[in-house]
């Protein structure tokens, strides 16, 4: 196996550009942090994912800049809820690049919508300032329902380049990854694996394993991939990082993509959207 495959870019309906696969850092702590992004550099992510809420952005920045691949390394970070509304939005993306040592964000997010607090409109709004002025390239939103991506764009005239959400093959989401196709939002999955246990065991996902020579994990992240999602694997383990980005010169057949169909049974790891308060 190769210790370094680079990941594909994706185009997105902003004419910006991400890899297939980011590197996620949420629970990863402070002395983690340097180490693991080593690693995932090394193996071959060039986009890092974190949020202000994560509270490791100055060691995600400082991780960074710490390499010799600096420059060839993007990152995502995701506005928290306190910071909702036009102008703590845009304090807190300069807030956020501060920490990341950075002038420019590649991507920034709406980390949930909270709909209870009915601010996400102008957070958007932000945003998309933010975006106009040339400090972001590319402009997203995690967490949010159809719903939610509906009032944004009926308010502000413009779709979300990407939507990261709870996805994996026990919550396959497929209203909402249809949705997004068809409006031309890509998906991006967090904890894309089901943090592990029963779907890595399987026999589906086992069988798929033993025909393609690959682990279970890099059966179920190529799942993601070739149903057109983009995932988003955290790990601290430099094996299992690159483990997991090695991804990209195998394929599952449609026999064994359709035989996943039995584990998406609606499971939830995460908060409901429509209620979640940060």
């Amino acid at each position: 196996m190769s210790s370094m495959v680079r990941h594909p870019m994706v185009t997105l309906s902003s004419g910006t550009q991400v890899p297939m696969t980011s590197f996620g850092t949420s629970q990863l702590r402070p002395d983690e942090v340097r180490p693991a992004i080593a690693a995932a550099v090394a193996a071959g992510y060039r986009l890092v994912d974190t949020a202000a809420s994560y509270r490791n952005e100055i060691s995600v920045g400082e991780a960074i800049q710490a390499l010799p691949e600096a420059d060839e390394v993007m990152v995502s970070t995701k506005i928290r809820g306190p910071a909702h509304g036009y102008d703590s939005t845009i304090r807190a993306a300069h807030e956020s690049m501060e920490r990341l040592q950075r002038q420019h964000l590649d991507v920034l997010l709406i980390h949930w919508p909270l709909p209870t607090v009915d601010r996400y409109v102008d957070t958007w709004r932000a945003l998309q300032t933010l975006r106009d002025e040339g400090l972001v390239s590319t402009i997203g939103v995690s967490n949010f329902l159809p719903e939610h991506l509906q009032r944004l764009y009926e308010e502000t005239g413009e779709w979300p380049a990407l939507n990261q959400i709870e996805c994996h093959l026990q919550n396959w989401r497929r209203e909402e990854v249809a949705f997004h196709a068809s409006t031309g939002i890509r998906t991006q999955a967090w904890s894309p694996l089901a943090k592990g246990g029963d779907v890595l065991e399987h026999e589906a996902v086992l069988a798929a394993a033993r025909r393609t020579g690959r682990t279970p994990g890099q059966v179920v992240l190529r799942w993601h991939v070739q149903r057109g999602v983009l995932p988003v694997p955290k790990s601290a383990t430099p094996s299992r990082i690159a483990e997991n980005a090695a991804i990209t010169d195998f394929e599952l057949t449609d026999s064994e993509m359709t035989s996943f169909e039995v584990l998406d049974v609606g499971i939830w790891l995460g908060p409901d959207p429509r209620t979640h308060v940060e």
